[in-house]
């Protein structure tokens, strides 16, 4: 089986199965599924991303944001 990771900026945007962007370890893709199933609790206003290094980083939610 194979898994993969997208990342943008920085940003893990999302991982997966099959055939896709940046092919990584079975290991590496359960270690973020596992990151992504303990997402911190944003405050009003605020989100959390992962990032490429695996760490939540609180950013501002804009009406104007691409950011989901």
């Amino acid at each position: 089986m194979r898994y993969y990771k997208c990342v943008k900026n920085n940003i893990t945007l999302c991982v997966g199965i099959g055939f896709g962007y940046e092919e990584i370890t079975k290991s590496e893709y359960e270690r973020i599924m596992l990151m992504m199933a303990n997402k911190p609790t944003a405050r009003d206003g605020y989100d959390y991303r992962l990032t490429s290094l695996l760490e939540w980083e609180e950013y501002q939610i804009t009406q104007d944001s691409d950011e989901s």
